[in-house]
C-alpha cells in the first residue's frame, strides 16, 4: 500500500473513493464545499438511511459525479481523539476492501482538534494495519484491493513535514503488521534458529550488527536459565542480539521474551490455554521489528535488541519443579513452576545487557503474566520500573501509539514475597493458584538481575493478542510494542 500526500482539496484529489469523516449531529455541515448535487444526494441518502454520524457508522454510495464515498460516523466531536480517528479509517479500508476499492482519499482537514502532520501519521498507519489478515496458509485469502492512499488538503508550506509524519506512519503500519505476521507464524516453523534467521534477514536488509550465540556459545556463558527452559525440546536455542550504532556514547538496551511455543514445561497448561502459546515470543519479536525501526529512523543513540528464544516443551528432559539453576550473573533461580519461565529466560538475557553493554536504560517486554490480564484486561499493559524519567517517556510514547501503558507499584514488601528458602530467588511465589500481585512479584524478579541500571518491564500478555477482531486490529497478534518503541526511541533524549 502506498500513501501520498497532495495539496488538492479533498474532492477533486481522487477519481476512486473519498472518506468522509461525519461528527455526530453535523453531518449537514460537514458536507460544505461538495459539488451541489452530490451533496443534495449525500444529504438525503443519510437521512433516508438514518445515518447520523455516530460512531461507527458506515455508509458506501456512488454520487451523481461518479465518484464513491465511504461516510464514517465519527460520534461527538467534543474529545475526539487520534485512536478514534484511527478506527474510523480502519472502518473505511475495511468498507473499500469489500467494494473493490483500489484507491481512496482522507482529508487531514478532518479535524481542528489536531495538527496535520499527527492526522497525516495517524491515517497511515491505520490504513496500512487495517487490512492485515494472516492468512498466509489459505487456499482462498480475503479480497484487499485498497493499493493507494491519498492525504488530501496539505497546505504547501506543511506539506514536507506532513510527508514526512507520513512515511513514518506507513513504516509503523508496515512493522506492525510485519510483527504479526511473525507472532501469528505457527510453531512447527517458528523454531528458535528461525527465528534467528529472520532476525539475520532483518540485519542484513538494514545494515545492523547482528550475532545469533548457539547452543555451545550459550553453555559457555553461562545462560543456564535459557538451556533450562529450552531442556525439554530438541532445537536449540539462540540468543539473538542486533544492534545500531549511531555516533553517541550512549546505549539503550531492549530485551524481549522468546518462547516460540509453551506448552508450560511439566506444569503442563490446559488444552484451552495452549493453542495460542505461538504469541509466547511476541515480546522479542517487538523488539526484533523494533529494530528495523531503529535502522530506518536513525535515532541520535545506540540502540541494541537481545531476544533469547527457546521452546518450553515435555519430554524426559524437561527442566522440573524443585530445580535449582545458576543463571549467568552467578544469582541461583529455585524453580517452583515450570510455566513461569519466561522470566528464567529473561534473567539470562538482562544480565548478558547490563553485563556487555553499560546500557543508559534496560527495557524488557514480555508475555510474562496472566495475572496482567485480570488486573488490566486486553487493552493496556502494565509498566514497572525503577526511574520516574524512563516510565514517564514510556507511557507518553505509548500514548501516541495508543499503545497503553498502566504503571503498578513495586514496593520493597513486594520483594519479600520472592525470596526462595534454597535459592537466591524463586519464580513463583508459590505452586498454588491464587498467588497474590503475580504481575508484580514478576517484575520483582526480573529486578534481581538488572544491577543499577535504569530499568523498566512491560508485561504484554494482555496486549499482544486479540480474540476477535476490532478496529485495526485482526484476530490473532496484534503487534504491540513495536510502534510504541519506534515512538519511544525518536523522543528520546
Amino acid at each position: 500500500m502506498r500513501v501520498k500526500v497532495t495539496s488538492n482539496k479533498h474532492w477533486v484529489s481522487t477519481k476512486d473513493t473519498v472518506f468522509l469523516g461525519l461528527f455526530e449531529g453535523e453531518t449537514k455541515l460537514a458536507l460544505q464545499g461538495l459539488p451541489d448535487e452530490d451533496r443534495e444526494f449525500l444529504h438525503d441518502s443519510m437521512r433516508s438511511l438514518s445515518f447520523t454520524g455516530k460512531a461507527d457508522q458506515v455508509l458506501s454510495l456512488r454520487l451523481p459525479t461518479k465518484i464513491n464515498a465511504i461516510a464514517v460516523g465519527l460520534g461527538p466531536q467534543e474529545g475526539f481523539s487520534l485512536a478514534q480517528l484511527r478506527n474510523a479509517i480502519a472502518s473505511a479500508i475495511k468498507a473499500a476492501n469489500k467494494a473493490g476499492v483500489k484507491e481512496i482519499a482522507f482529508s487531514l482537514a478532518i479535524s481542528e482538534l489536531f495538527n496535520k502532520s499527527d492526522a497525516a501519521k495517524s491515517i497511515a498507519e491505520a490504513a496500512i494495519m487495517s487490512g492485515y489478515k494472516f492468512e498466509n496458509f489459505k487456499a482462498e485469502k480475503s479480497q484487499q484491493t485498497v493499493e493507494n492512499i491519498v492525504l488530501s488538503d496539505a497546505n504547501d508550506e506543511e506539506k514536507k513535514a506532513i510527508e514526512a509524519a507520513a512515511d513514518a506512519g506507513q513504516l509503523f503500519g508496515e512493522l506492525n503488521i510485519k510483527a504479526r505476521d511473525l507472532v501469528n507464524t505457527p510453531p512447527s516453523i517458528a523454531t528458535p534458529i528461525y527465528m534467528a534467521d529472520q532476525a539475520k534477514a532483518i540485519a542484513k536488509d538494514c545494515g545492523l550488527a547482528l550475532k545469533a550465540y548457539g547452543l555451545k556459545e550459550i553453555q559457555g556463558m553461562g545462560m543456564n536459565g535459557i538451556l533450562a527452559v529450552n531442556s525439554g525440546a530438541h532445537a536449540e536455542p539462540r540468543l539473538v542480539v542486533m544492534e545500531y550504532k549511531a555516533n553517541s556514547d550512549r546505549t539503550i538496551a531492549l530485551v524481549g521474551k522468546g518462547v516460540c511455543f509453551d506448552s508450560g514445561g511439566l506444569d503442563i497448561k490446559p488444552a484451552s490455554a495452549m493453542d495460542t502459546m505461538k504469541m509466547d515470543k511476541a515480546g522479542a519479536i517487538a523488539v526484533m521489528v523494533a529494530m528495523e525501526a531503529v535502522a530506518k529512523l536513525k535515532p541520535s543513540i545506540n540502540v541494541v535488541g537481545i531476544m533469547p528464544f527457546v521452546q518450553n516443551l515435555v519430554s524426559d528432559s524437561s527442566y522440573k519443579p524443585g530445580d535449582i539453576i545458576r543463571t549467568m550473573s552467578g544469582k541461583t533461580i529455585e524453580v517452583l513452576n515450570t510455566d513461569a519461565e519466561g522470566r528464567v529466560i529473561l534473567s539470562d538475557a538482562l544480565h548478558f545487557a547490563v553485563e556487555k553493554y553499560s546500557p543508559e536504560a534496560v527495557i524488557d517486554l514480555a508475555t510474562l503474566t496472566g495475572a496482567v490480564i485480570i488486573a488490566l484486561g486486553n487493552n493496556v499493559a502494565a509498566l514497572i520500573g525503577n526511574d520516574r524519567g524512563l516510565v514517564s517517556k514510556l507511557i507518553v510514547a505509548g500514548s501516541k501509539t495508543y499503545e497503553r501503558l498502566w504503571e503498578l507499584p513495586m514496593f520493597e514488601d513486594y520483594a519479600e514475597l520472592m525470596k526462595s528458602d534454597h535459592a537466591d530467588v524463586k519464580n513463583v511465589i508459590s505452586n498454588t493458584p491464587g498467588n497474590p500481585a503475580g504481575t508484580i512479584t514478576g517484575a520483582v524478579f526480573l529486578s534481581h538481575f538488572v544491577g543499577e541500571a535504569k530499568w523498566a518491564h512491560l508485561d504484554i500478555a494482555g496486549t499482544a493478542w486479540a480474540n476477535e477482531e476490532k478496529g485495526y486490529n485482526s484476530k490473532g497478534a496484534t503487534g504491540f510494542g513495536v510502534r510504541l518503541l519506534a515512538q519511544f526511541l525518536m523522543d528520546y533524549e
